[in-house]
């Protein structure tokens, strides 16, 4: 086949899959918001005052940067789920215009940014969590980015070429995105950053060794001042509930890296392929040097963060993502070099078309966040008309919680009343039950409707039966009889 047929064939099939993607994507903008989604509503909600923001922030384990993204948007009037959900966008925007900067500055070539594109708008990071009201999308964007302009300033390293100051700029803006959206994008950007002055240092580069050293830190500085007036509250307790394992954590590792090459078989073998050619070509030689030491400080992030796992439970599958964007990467880099099969592009098109495809299904658009216990209190309603639905408002997290029953009330079409432990009238049951709505916790699952009562301390009159706990967010729905 002619070579610019090929490439306009690769061309189509990457475009296309790409935008499958990205309308994939869109298309669950609607779906059902789960707990976290309503802590950042909450946390971020329109009338709060700036101190009252902070204070949130202080109380929460995570930089201020996406929070003050929506907070600024709820203050100016956008205070609608799917509008605020939309600013996720900005991370695809991220990665395009970095590709596009790197294509500029000659450190990719054309094919690799077709299995960047590809790779990413198929992976289940870039599909499962377009839509939600949280920093992983653009976190995992992010994580991209800094590893394209990482490998762009390794590679004029090690060609003796001046970093110019255009390029400082990139690396010190998209820095300050990515550590300043999760602290495991902290340390992560930490690694990157002391393994280009580890070399600069070897080099005996000092002058672009203090610049990278001043702007990096600059970056930072955000997320670890905030961090060390939150550490008094995380460190006391407020990450108990993650209880991963050793065997865990390394499963969790392996899913991400997994999902980071979007499962996609041709990717992966056209990436192995080019790694083990040999080749004259000097710069594809360097290329193929720095993706290697990418893949190696990934490697050391996440058995770094296995080591500290064991030592207090600290890994969450989406925390991993911060490393996430390097294994796409390297991935989609090696895949796309000069010396790759040809038949590549078009195989890893196909198969990510069919993954999106696939996601269709298993996105579940119909079960997300609370709709299964909304859809239960609808149904029970229905059948038995003088039932009553009551929610359970705790005096810690009353913020989200509230908006969380009110969001799902409003959009199945029925009305509760809210209620507290030791209330003053109890829930009874009579010809239709009463129905007790309560957002728990993972030390819900497995006990009785009576555990759950006296845990609770509620006042019951009746027999109190558990409908459904829906072990995901923790959801229960107890039925007075």
């Amino acid at each position: 086949m002619p070579e610019t047929i090929l490439q306009r064939r690769n061309l189509y099939l990457s475009g296309a899959s790409t935008v499958l993607g990205l309308l994939v994507a869109l298309s669950t903008l609607a779906w059902g918001p789960w707990n976290d989604e309503f802590w950042t509503l909450a946390s971020t909600a329109r009338g709060l005052t700036l101190h009252e923001f902070l204070g949130n922030m202080y109380r929460d384990q995570h930089p201020i940067l996406y929070y003050g993204l929506i907070y600024l948007a709820q203050a100016s009037g956008i205070t609608d789920l799917v509008a605020l959900r939309s600013f996720n966008i900005l991370g695809f925007i991220l990665v395009a215009v970095t590709l596009a900067y790197a294509h500029r500055q000659k450190t990719i070539n054309g094919g690799q940014i077709l299995f960047v594109a590809v790779i990413y708008a198929s992976s289940p990071l870039f599909l499962a969590y377009f839509a939600e009201l949280r920093a992983y999308f653009i976190l995992y964007s992010a994580s991209i980015s800094i590893s394209i302009l990482w490998l762009t300033i390794a590679q004029r390293v090690d060609e003796t070429r001046v970093v110019s100051r255009g390029l400082i700029a990139a690396w010190t803006a998209c820095l300050a995105v990515f550590v300043n959206l999760h602290y495991f994008a902290t340390i992560f950007g930490g690694l990157l950053t002391l393994a280009l002055l580890a070399d600069l240092a070897w080099r005996k580069r000092w002058r672009l060794a203090a610049a990278i050293a001043a702007v990096s830190l600059a970056a930072a500085a955000p997320a670890v001042f905030l961090g060390a007036i939150q550490a008094r509250f995380s460190l006391s307790g407020q990450m108990s509930w993650i209880t991963t394992t050793f065997p865990q954590a390394i499963a969790i590792v392996a899913i991400i890296v997994a999902k980071a090459a979007a499962l996609n078989v041709p990717a992966i073998g056209c990436a192995i392929i080019a790694a083990l050619t040999p080749t004259e070509d000097r710069a594809l030689r360097q290329q193929r040097r720095n993706i290697v030491v990418l893949i190696a400080l990934t490697a050391l992030f996440f058995g770094l963060m296995i080591g500290l796992n064991a030592v207090t439970p600290l890994i969450w599958d989406r925390y991993l993502m911060s490393a996430a964007g390097a294994v796409t990467v390297a991935i989609a880099l090696l895949a796309g070099s000069a010396v790759a099969p040809k038949w590549g592009p078009a195989a890893t098109a196909i198969v990510a078309v069919a993954w999106q495809i696939y996601g269709i299904t298993w996105l579940d658009y119909d079960h997300r966040g609370f709709s299964p216990i909304a859809a239960a209190i609808v149904q029970t309603t229905a059948e038995c008309k003088t039932t009553k639905v009551y929610a359970f408002i705790p005096a810690e997290g009353a913020a989200e919680r509230r908006m969380g029953f009110r969001y799902y009330a409003e959009k199945f079409g029925f009305s509760y009343a809210e209620i507290a432990s030791k209330a003053p009238q109890p829930i009874t049951g009579g010809a239709c039950p009463s129905l007790l709505w309560i957002w728990g916790t993972r030390f819900d699952a497995g006990k009785s409707a009576a555990q759950i009562v006296r845990d609770y301390d509620l006042r019951v009159e009746g027999n109190a039966v558990l409908e459904l706990f829906e072990p995901q967010h923790y959801q229960i729905l107890l039925a007075i009889r």
